[in-house]
């Protein structure tokens, strides 16, 4: 018996959609994984995070500035800023990543760095409030919070990635089954 399609047998079509089928099947998983990798990766690229730490050091306010890898950059342009935005100190880091100014009166500032290449931080600073028992009058975490090995951070990725395959893993198991059923002969 022949039909519509191009002069071929009435099971023709069947295996023809089932080959259809099969390869959107195929492409499920790919289609998974480029929205799942679309989803996590990061919306700008972040080789260096910088850390901008200040501490209390007499009448002298301490800037350190510092990578997460723990190297510290050199020549970084800092800049302090009241609560109005107004500039009321500037200057750049040395060789070991530190800037002293004047320590401002009693207030809230923000100590802005910008390493070059997109490297910028800030925090903020509160003088006249007592320091954290490091000397501390920065917010955010510590230098050795910042720069310490973040082995719990790996292991969730690892496993995120493992429980990823997974389910890719099992994806595919189930639509191999699927086409196996649909070629089967029947009964």
């Amino acid at each position: 018996m022949r039909n519509d399609y191009a002069g071929a047998t009435d099971e023709q079509p069947d295996r023809h959609r089932s080959r259809q089928r099969h390869q959107v099947a195929n492409l499920a998983p790919v289609s998974f994984l480029a929205a799942f990798l679309g989803l996590c990766l990061p919306s700008e690229a972040a080789a260096h995070a910088l850390l901008v730490e200040c501490r209390l050091r007499h009448d002298q306010i301490e800037v350190r500035a510092v990578f997460d890898d723990g190297t510290r950059p050199r020549g970084a342009k800092v800049r302090v800023l009241d609560d109005n935005g107004n500039e009321i100190a500037a200057g750049t880091t040395g060789e070991d990543g530190l800037w002293q100014f004047a320590s401002p009166p009693v207030g809230k500032y923000r100590v802005v760095v910008d390493a070059g290449a997109g490297h910028r931080s800030e925090t903020t600073i509160t003088v006249g409030s007592p320091p954290l028992p490091d000397g501390r009058i920065s917010t955010g975490p510590s230098e050795e919070e910042f720069t310490r090995f973040k082995a719990v951070q790996i292991v969730i990725g690892l496993s995120l990635i493992a429980l990823f395959c997974l389910v890719l893993w099992f994806i595919h198991r189930w639509n191999k089954d699927r086409v196996r059923q649909s070629h089967a002969p029947r009964s």
